[in-house]
């Protein structure tokens, strides 16, 4: 029975189909442990002058390819000019298993820790955060935000 089993395995693994659906986690796996954190070192601080003309800066990004479960320490958010307008301590987002198929952002929850939000009114009555939200809402040109549940805990 036992010499049945291994046999079956052995049979299944030289499939070819078979090697390239384990390539493919495995390489899943690695990008995920060893290559989200220093392309987002690059990526994030880029976007956030090219698209969104703020300095967004990030100290750690990590990522759990098995629970699909982002954690973005230490974000700091700053205009151009240097003016402070947020710092999260972390930020952690479970995905849903459909984010993989639908190549859409599906969250279970969101965790944030220690925010801090810098709103002010200048001398000519313009909100600082105005020039962040109106590029977001051109980089992210979204039709529909659900939120079911939020919790603000102290």
């Amino acid at each position: 029975m036992e010499l049945k089993f291994k046999k079956t395995i052995q049979v299944l693994l030289n499939r070819l189909s078979i090697r390239i659906l384990i390539g493919l986690f495995l390489g899943y796996l690695l990008f995920s442990y060893f290559v989200i954190n220093p392309l987002s070192q690059k990526v994030i601080p880029w976007l956030g002058e090219k698209e969104l003309a703020s300095h967004l800066d990030v100290k750690q990004v990590e990522f759990d390819p098995l629970s699909l479960k982002l954690t973005l320490n230490k974000i700091n958010l700053t205009q151009l000019d240097g003016s402070s307008l947020a710092s999260i301590d972390r930020l952690t987002l479970n995905f849903e298993i459909d984010s993989l198929i639908h190549f859409a952002w599906h969250m279970k929850d969101m965790e944030i820790l220690d925010p801090k939000f810098n709103l002010d009114i200048d001398s000519k009555g313009k909100f600082n955060w105005s020039d962040f939200i109106l590029n977001l809402m051109n980089f992210l040109p979204c039709q529909k935000i659900e939120v079911s549940m939020c919790y603000l805990q102290n």
